[in-house]
């Protein structure tokens, strides 16, 4: 089976599943937010970003309803929306999504725990980015430039 047939059977099959769980658990249940999740990287692997969002913000109402706010399993979500909005290119949205979700490790785990420190990481790294990008702007501005003479007669 090729990659994007097994991916079509996927989904169909996390579609069925998530069906079922709704129906049998509610759609606040912790099986069927798993089932939500396993839909969003689906959609994450075959580039359909902008449906992956959609599901992304039904599965942190869902989250934050079972596991409340903060939470551990509400930061991760957080986290992934960050990571679905910097793949889009959209870095001001993604830096937003890693901050919310820092806070929240933050608050939960501790400010020295893995988790935090490696969100913090990335927000540092998008940060030095960000004003790399705007500096690189600035050189190359000054590149185009005309030449100044330093002769005066």
């Amino acid at each position: 089976m090729e990659g994007s047939d097994a991916e079509t059977v996927a989904e169909g099959y996390l579609n069925d599943c998530l069906a079922t769980y709704e129906r049998l658990h509610g759609p606040r249940n912790q099986k069927t937010i798993q089932i939500q999740e396993e839909l969003c990287r689906l959609m994450l692997r075959t580039d359909r970003h902008k449906e992956a969002v959609e599901q992304i913000s039904e599965v942190i109402a869902a989250k934050r309803a079972v596991y409340g706010d903060p939470s551990e399993e509400l930061a991760s979500t957080y986290k992934l929306l960050g990571t679905v909005y910097l793949s889009e290119g959209h870095l001001e949205k993604a830096v937003h999504q890693f901050q919310k979700s820092h806070g929240m490790f933050g608050t939960v785990l501790g400010p020295r725990h893995k988790r935090t420190v490696n969100v913090q990481q990335t927000i540092e790294m998008l940060s030095r980015s960000s004003t790399g990008s705007a500096a690189m702007r600035g050189k190359s501005l000054l590149d185009q430039r005309p030449r100044f003479k330093t002769i005066v007669k």
